[in-house]
Order: C-alpha cells, then sequence, then structure tokens
C-alpha cells in the first residue's frame, strides 16, 4: 500500500491531464481503489503460495507435523 501511495504522488500528472479533457472524480477514484485492490490481491496471492511452498521446510526445522 505504500508504494502505491508513492506511485500515486507521481502520477498526479496525470490525473491532472484527465481532469482537463473533462474526466469525472468519482471516475479517478474508482481507478486508484480498483488498482490498489489489485495490488492487494496480487500480494495476498503470492504470500499464500509462498507460505504453502515454506511450510513443509519450517515444519522440517521445527520437527513439527
Amino acid at each position: 500500500m505504500n508504494l502505491s501511495t508513492a506511485r500515486s504522488e507521481k502520477r498526479a500528472r496525470e490525473v491532472g491531464v484527465r481532469k482537463a479533457i473533462g474526466s469525472i472524480k468519482s471516475q479517478l477514484v474508482q481507478q486508484f481503489v480498483s488498482e490498489s485492490f489489485l495490488v492487494v490481491l496480487l500480494a495476498f496471492v503470492l504470500s499464500l503460495a509462498m507460505a504453502s511452498i515454506s511450510l513443509s521446510t519450517f515444519n522440517e526445522l521445527a520437527e513439527k507435523n
């Protein structure tokens, strides 16, 4: 989420241009919310994959099932 916030600062020019050509505020908000949701979804899927891959190694290290 911090990366999304940092990226949004860099995209201020894009927002200005889109407003100048007639974009509605709700469209801009929807775009940022949907992009943030996709980033969170991707992070969630990657974290599940990493957890499932490393679980067997952790169980061997901890000597547990």
